[in-house]
């Protein structure tokens, strides 16, 4: 999450400065993917994987890619709610 200053990233312009810099729809989702998995992308994901999702995020944050966004957010609730690693 960068250093956690105000437009640094958007998933903490989210966390910490209570902005939203993602549709609504995939707010909730991230939002319920973090109260799953709290360190999300980080965790067991390896590195390169996390790099993409922070790129992901800067992405629909512009507006950018919202259907594949969507789509990889309801395979991590899917995966995480079935107590799968949700390595996608």
């Amino acid at each position: 999450m960068a250093n956690g200053k105000r437009g640094d990233s958007p998933l903490s312009d989210m966390l910490i400065h209570d902005l939203h810099p993602f549709p609504a729809d995939m707010e909730q989702m991230l939002r319920e993917v973090l109260a799953i998995q709290p360190q999300f992308p980080d965790g067991r994901r390896p590195y390169v994987q996390q790099i993409e999702w922070l790129n992901r995020f800067d992405a629909w944050a512009r507006g950018d890619e919202l259907d594949e966004g969507r789509a990889a957010l309801k395979s991590v609730l899917a995966e995480l709610r079935s107590g799968e690693s949700a390595g996608e």
